[in-house]
């Protein structure tokens, strides 16, 4: 597997067992690559509020379902701005925290809606 931090893509490969990478070609179809949001946000069509970040970059959001509780994912965000997504209607919670200063940001009772609009929610990480 090859990760590439800065697109968030991954690349992985399947050889034979006793290929020889250097001279053998990988499995018919291999290697295959996906990006790290193919994973839970490929389908998620509602949205929630803008988050923009100040006194710092690239923080980990958590997004809870506050029907049931559950995280529904967690994500290290690249930059200062962030649209989060969700699969379906409802409430929802966001936890913005900054490495290392043990502080989060609760934001609770975020409603989605069907498309992005104009809400934006900044987000202290001092």
């Amino acid at each position: 597997m090859r990760f590439y931090k800065k697109n968030r893509n991954i690349t992985i490969e399947c050889w034979p067992r006793q290929a020889d990478p250097r001279t053998d070609a990988q499995y018919e179809g291999w290697p295959v690559t996906i990006n790290q949001r193919d994973n839970f946000l490929k389908n998620a069509s509602w949205y929630l509020p803008e988050l923009t970040f100040t006194g710092g970059e690239s923080p980990v959001v958590q997004v809870i379902n506050e029907q049931n509780d559950e995280v529904v994912y967690t994500l290290r965000v690249n930059g200062t701005k962030y649209l989060p997504r969700v699969l379906k209607k409802g409430n929802y919670t966001i936890i913005v925290s900054k490495d290392g200063s043990g502080k989060k940001n609760k934001i609770e009772h975020l409603a989605a809606r069907k498309t992005p609009d104009a809400r934006k929610l900044k987000v202290s990480l001092k």
